[in-house]
């Protein structure tokens, strides 16, 4: 897959800043999940403290902008993803959606549950 953030994304960490109301929104949803698989990554601005989580994100330049102490991260799509089923309680994505092949693809989770909100472009 090509990165289609290798030019759009420089300097995405300093421009985008995590608004607190979206973080107070992911909080709530993830409820008490110890567990969460944060697809689409990006910068790691919207991961949930306190709790494991494992980030994937399909942009190398997106990976770089990381912070120091960011859950571990690896490039991947959210139609393969490098998990085992049963191993995680929750993921999550935040403003990715748009970006997948599908409206679901990757997320489908037996006994899970799929939340979203947006805004159309």
């Amino acid at each position: 897959m090509a990165d289609a953030y290798r030019s759009l994304g420089r300097g995405y960490s300093a421009v985008r800043q995590p608004d607190p109301r979206i973080a107070r929104q992911v909080h709530a949803a993830l409820g008490a999940t110890a567990t969460v698989l944060n697809v689409g990554a990006g910068a790691g601005s919207y991961e949930p403290d306190g709790r494991n989580v494992l980030a994937v994100e399909p942009s190398a330049t997106m990976l770089r902008q990381r912070p120091p102490g960011s859950a571990p991260a690896g490039c991947a799509v959210a139609g393969h993803l490098p998990c085992v089923d049963d191993r995680l309680d929750a993921a999550l994505a935040v403003l990715t959606v748009r970006h997948w092949r599908g409206p679901a693809a990757g997320a489908a989770c037996p006994g899970g549950r799929w939340c979203s909100r947006g805004t159309s472009r």
